[in-house]
């Protein structure tokens, strides 16, 4: 749910500045102070989301995650600036490739499709998250243009792998 992706997107957040925040509330919706904490460290613009517990599609996911932390988080190491289904005008565009470009999104074919009206699936979400919170797990990839026809695949196919979880 958006509420989910919420408690994902600040507890990074106030991991990476150490913050120590603690996310209590005094009755109303469970994630209120996740909602209270995103607006107040501007992961979240006030009333972006009018129902927190909507499920979450591909790009509201990516956008709350790539607020969560700051650009020098999430340097680039690879050089995407268009992919075959990312409309360049979508609110959610420019979050969709910090993440391609830091390494934490490949996409789900070798033109680097990105599904953005799909709901989000956990296994994503886990790769997400921990691509995240450790770099060391960021993928390097170059895509193949959807046009030429080809079949190669990125550098993996998104998921993470046991090699991947070595010392995490």
């Amino acid at each position: 749910t958006i509420a989910e992706a919420l408690v994902l997107a600040c507890r990074l957040h106030s991991t990476y500045v150490g913050d120590g925040a603690t996310f209590t509330g005094s009755g109303g919706a469970w994630y209120q102070p996740y909602v209270d904490y995103a607006v107040e460290t501007a992961i979240l613009s006030p009333g972006t989301y009018s129902d927190y517990t909507a499920t979450a599609t591909r790009a509201q996911f990516a956008a709350i995650l790539a607020a969560a932390l700051p650009d020098e988080a999430l340097p680039a190491i690879n050089s995407v600036t268009s992919l075959p289904d990312l409309d360049a005008n979508a609110t959610y565009a420019a979050a969709v490739l910090k993440l391609y470009n830091a390494g934490i999104l490949t996409g789900s074919d070798a033109a680097g499709s990105f599904k953005p009206t799909s709901t989000i699936q956990r296994s994503e979400v886990a790769t997400i998250v921990t691509r995240m919170a450790d770099p060391s797990l960021r993928k390097t990839f170059t895509l193949t243009p959807a046009e030429t026809g080809e079949t190669t695949l990125p550098a993996d196919d998104g998921q993470i792998t046991l090699d991947d979880l070595q010392g995490v």
